[in-house]
């Protein structure tokens, strides 16, 4: 009788198994290396510059510089002075000019005042003739006398025609004098560095006390503007 009954139940044990041997695993999944990445943003190492491109500084003249007015880093308005160099001499000339020029306007002054009292003169000489032209036309003045009066009206009108030649030669003096004070100041003025245009000091190659030649840069200047990045990105 256990024979009959444990054959059976042997038979039946495989049959209870689970089965979970006979699931086999899927194939691996494998990336496609032709897939297109989409990039977003990259990062890189960049040299902000203006749009407009930098502007190197210098002085028109060369001296010492005597003062420093700005900072580097600092927003400059158009004209606003950078540094100023030593101008005592052309300082001295430009004063000598202005001082000649007001001597010479008081000599057009004076010249002019002149030609007022020969004009009064004149007119004074032309009234005196036409009387005595009507007088001796009545026969109660002699021919010397209306003579005289012509020669008086004669020699004024001489005197004032000199006159206005003296104003023109003193008024040509005083605009040479006038273009002297315009040729030193814009020496004086060539000795200020200003900034061309709105912008930012980027960096002054001067020191108070150090000596600058003309025309050598000293500096960089960033007009004021749109900024541009300039960089290298790795291609991949």
């Amino acid at each position: 009788m256990r024979i009959k009954y444990c054959i059976p139940l042997i038979l039946l044990l495989p049959a209870c198994k689970p089965d979970t041997e006979k699931t086999a695993p899927g194939p691996a999944i494998v990336a496609d290396s032709t897939a297109i990445l989409e990039i977003r943003e990259v990062i890189g190492i960049a040299v902000i510059e203006p749009a407009g491109r930098l502007t190197a500084l210098a002085s028109e003249s060369s001296g010492i510089v005597r003062d420093i007015r700005v900072r580097i880093g600092q927003p400059l308005r158009a004209g606003q002075t950078i540094l100023v160099l030593d101008a005592k001499v052309e300082n001295a000339q430009l004063q000598q000019a202005a001082s000649k020029i007001e001597t010479q306007q008081d000599a057009v002054r004076a010249a002019t005042e002149n030609l007022k009292v020969i004009e009064v003169q004149f007119k004074k000489a032309e009234a005196d003739l036409a009387r005595d032209e009507a007088l001796f036309t009545g026969k109660a003045l002699t021919l010397k006398e209306v003579e005289n009066s012509r020669y008086q009206v004669k020699n004024l009108r001489q005197q004032m025609e000199a006159q206005l030649a003296v104003i023109r030669q003193q008024q040509a003096r005083l605009r040479e004098l006038q273009a002297d004070i315009n040729y030193y100041q814009t020496i004086v003025d060539q000795k200020t560095v200003k900034a061309p245009v709105n912008g930012t000091l980027l960096s002054l190659d001067a020191k108070v006390g150090a000596f600058l030649d003309a025309n050598t840069s000293i500096g960089d200047f960033a007009p004021e503007g749109p900024m541009i990045a300039l960089t290298e990105i790795d291609e991949l």
